[in-house]
């Protein structure tokens, strides 16, 4: 396990391996600290279409979570670099938080979309 001094100066691949090995707090702080700006944009992203049902810190936090369940998902023997993987985890998360709040089920939605207007 590494202190958090040398975890801020560790390199990606220090990270990972330490987190892959231990699953240590600190390791994953750190990691969540280097890749929030992923959350952010997935979040930024689906703010602008939701903005009028959903609060922007309630879809970061949503975001936080996503981004921490990547983590442990994450497989680096795949070939997939984690700034591809998570942010599919994150817009996961955020979408499944939002339609837990809506009050209509899906199958509503898509009956009304399709509904002619007048």
């Amino acid at each position: 396990m590494i202190d958090p001094f040398e975890s801020m100066l560790a390199s990606p691949e220090t990270l990972w391996a330490n987190f892959a090995l231990h699953r240590s707090t600190e390791c994953r702080n750190e990691l969540l600290l280097r890749h929030i700006d992923l959350v952010r944009r997935v979040v930024s992203r689906l703010y602008v279409s939701t903005r009028f049902f959903h609060e922007y810190d309630d879809l970061l936090s949503c975001g936080v979570i996503g981004l921490m369940d990547a983590f442990t998902r994450f497989e680096p023997e795949r070939g997939i670099p984690f700034e591809a993987y998570a942010p599919v985890r994150i817009r996961g998360e955020i979408v499944d938080y939002m339609r837990r709040q809506d009050w209509a089920p899906r199958s509503v939605r898509r009956w009304s979309r399709a509904a002619p207007a007048g």
